[in-house]
Order: structure tokens, then C-alpha cells, then sequence
């Protein structure tokens, strides 16, 4: 019977520690958890989302806004001394023109339309760089007509893989740069736009 009551109270004091230790937890705010896993799984959570925002220097990266459909009604939107990364043949519109008032060649691929409008008087390079095997053109239009050309760069591929154009660029107004593909081709590219400006001379 001595052995019974002594085991009992074994129990009971036991049980009492245990909440006395849950007590002290709850007042000095440890969270009560299944084990270390769950705190270690949502603090890998944090730091992986946070990962996804910074460079390997800690940095903060932000992906270059050109938002927009390609087309005439939204062109996609173009910034001095920045470059995008395209594809014709997924961000593309169907062939809509297959000429332009300054060149001869077929250009019957699916047309991208990008919109510059300088917040000075620029002087502007545009760089078309395909970066797969396909004969890309670059136009440059007053408005977003296929025959109010200003310049274009459309030289056969077995000459020059990389196009560009140049011209003066006057404060607010929009300039339009097409690219497109002869003979129905269309692919990847680079387009690098860079700017001279009144302002940083």
C-alpha cells in the first residue's frame, strides 16, 4: 500500500512540473511546437523568399517593366540606356506588315512594336542581337504605321547577325521600334537601347 502511495505521488509531482514548465514557457512567449523541425521549416520559408527578391550580394533586383501587348494598341515600353530580352515567335503579333517604306526585303515574320519616349532631347542607338540562328530585322517609325519608317536595319544574315539604328530623339516624343523577321522567320533576341542625353552632357 506504502509502495502504491509513494508511486502516486511520484505521478502527481511529476505532472505538476510539467505544468509548471508549460506555464513558464506561455509567460516568456516560447512557441510550443511539434519539435525544432517546425520552427527551422518556416524560418527556411522566410529566408527562401527573401532569396527570390536579392542578388548574391544582398541586393535588391527588379525586373525591367516593359509592360505592354506588342502591338499598336500596347507596345511594349522601352527606357534610355536599358536592355529587354524578347521572342518573336511567343510574344509576336501575326504578320500585319510585310513591307516598310525603307527597305525592299519580305518581312513576313510576326512583329513586335516597342514605344521610346525620351524625357529629353536624346540622342538614341537601338541594337537588335538575335540570339538564335534567325534573320531578324529592326525598323524604327515616326508612328505605328509600317510606311512612316525613319530608319531600318534589315541586312541579310549571312552578312550581319546584329542590327541597329541611330537617330536624334526630341523630348515627350514617342518613337516606335519594330522587329521583324524576313521571310517568315522569328525567334529570341536582344534589343540594348542606349542614350545621349542633353542632360548628362
Amino acid at each position: 500500500m506504502n509502495r502504491c502511495k509513494t508511486a502516486f505521488g511520484w505521478i502527481v509531482g511529476l505532472l505538476f512540473a510539467i505544468f509548471l514548465v508549460g506555464c513558464m514557457a506561455d509567460a516568456v512567449g516560447v512557441p510550443w511546437t511539434n519539435g525544432d523541425s517546425d520552427l527551422y521549416e518556416a524560418e527556411s520559408d522566410e529566408e527562401s523568399e527573401d532569396s527570390d527578391d536579392t542578388d548574391s550580394d544582398g541586393t535588391e533586383t527588379e525586373p525591367e517593366d516593359i509592360s505592354g501587348s506588342g502591338g499598336c494598341d500596347e507596345p511594349f515600353l522601352l527606357r534610355c540606356n536599358s536592355q529587354v530580352a524578347g521572342n518573336s515567335e511567343e510574344t509576336g503579333r501575326d504578320d500585319t506588315w510585310s513591307g516598310y517604306s525603307c527597305t525592299a526585303r519580305y518581312e513576313s515574320g510576326r512583329e513586335v512594336i516597342y514605344a521610346l519616349t525620351p524625357d529629353d532631347d536624346c540622342e538614341v542607338v537601338v541594337r537588335l542581337i538575335p540570339t538564335e540562328a534567325k534573320d531578324l530585322d529592326l525598323f524604327l517609325l515616326s508612328s505605328c504605321e509600317a510606311f512612316s519608317g525613319l530608319a531600318c536595319s534589315s541586312t541579310p544574315q549571312d552578312i550581319q547577325n546584329q542590327e541597329s539604328v541611330t537617330f536624334d530623339a526630341e523630348k515627350g516624343v514617342t518613337y516606335y521600334t519594330v522587329v521583324d523577321g524576313y521571310d517568315m522567320a522569328a525567334g529570341a533576341y536582344r534589343l540594348e537601347v542606349e542614350c545621349s542625353c542633353n542632360s548628362s552632357k
